[in-house]
């Protein structure tokens, strides 16, 4: 499992070895509506899981199988929700599946509100969750998604 540090990261290799593949599965996890390429080495994998952490130190970890589907949010680390589940307090039992998770939208439809990953992960990094930026000459705006950041054209 690829690890990053607080600071920029490069990833470099050899052509073949999983570099683009890296990003489309990040992106994928953020919302991209499938994972378009499948490389022989994720034979065996079920899911791909995504880990953030920011200033004040928190943790987000999403995952997301690699059929399709919702994304699963925890606010621990990858290695803390694999190794098994959460004391959760009153509070956050309430809003949370038993194993600590939030279950998020990959992508809203229409003018939904549902939880979506970018209305999970923009608050996460001190940012508002409706963001809009401006999507074309004529003045129309949308909405940022956490996933525009991975796309290419």
């Amino acid at each position: 499992m690829p690890s990053t540090s607080m600071n920029p990261n490069v990833v470099t290799g050899d052509s073949d070895t999983g570099k683009s593949y890296l990003l489309r599965l990040v992106d994928y996890v953020l919302g991209a509506e499938e994972l378009k390429k499948i490389i022989d080495e994720a034979g065996g994998y079920e899911t791909a899981w995504v880990e953030f952490a920011n200033n004040d130190g928190d943790m987000l970890t999403l995952e997301r199988h690699l059929t399709g589907g919702d994304v699963r949010a925890y606010s621990r680390s990858i290695e803390d929700v694999r190794s098994g589940p959460v004391d959760l307090d009153d509070e956050e039992e309430s809003a949370a599946d038993p194993d600590g998770s939030e279950v998020l939208a990959w992508r809203r439809e229409g003018r939904s509100e549902e939880r979506d990953v970018t209305s999970r992960l923009f608050p996460f990094f001190g940012m508002p969750e409706n963001v809009r930026v401006r999507r074309n000459g004529d003045g129309q705006h949308q909405r940022l998604l956490s996933g525009h950041c991975c796309r290419r054209s």
